[in-house]
């Protein structure tokens, strides 16, 4: 069954990418805030099915430091989330792409949390620090972290 949060993702995320060619960077609209926003109660649950200790962490919002449309109905978007628990950052990376019949989420790969000292192993920014330098050099060493929680699901 699929769950409010999915579907708004679903909805928000098509609405986001139509007018977009393939490879176009995705810049601030209602459509990809609002995108965003179901993101943050869509990927706990995601995580929730793999890793028991979503059940009591959440997202409180997500920051892109790039987000580019890379297919038809497609998209990436590399940021830092806001940790509900403590108000602290972590990386995110979403890669996802919606059904083209349905509100619903054919495909998603999510990597979320660098590995650190930090609790749940993460490594945690403040907000301040999140937004500011760390944020913008986040794409050029997106593809050195070691990811705390990985899920995929659908096929890619």
């Amino acid at each position: 069954m699929i769950s409010n949060a999915e579907a708004a993702t679903s909805r928000f995320l098509r609405a986001a990418l139509m007018p977009l060619p393939v490879d176009a960077l995705i810049h601030d609209s209602k459509e990809f805030r609002s995108c965003l926003s179901s993101l943050e109660s869509f990927v706990p649950e995601v995580l929730l099915e793999l890793y028991p200790a979503w059940k009591f962490e959440g997202l409180d919002g997500i920051y892109p430091a790039v987000a580019r449309k890379t297919g038809e109905r497609e998209a990436e978007v590399l940021g830092m989330c806001i940790l509900v628990v403590d108000q602290d950052c972590t990386p995110i990376q979403v890669r996802i792409r919606h059904s083209i019949l349905h509100d619903e989420i054919e495909w998603m790969q999510c990597c979320l949390g660098e590995q650190g000292d930090g609790k749940g192993g993460m490594r945690r920014f403040s907000l301040e620090d999140s937004t500011g330098k760390i944020l913008f050099t986040l794409e050029q060493r997106a593809s050195a972290i070691k990811w705390v929680y990985k899920v995929e699901f659908g096929a890619g």
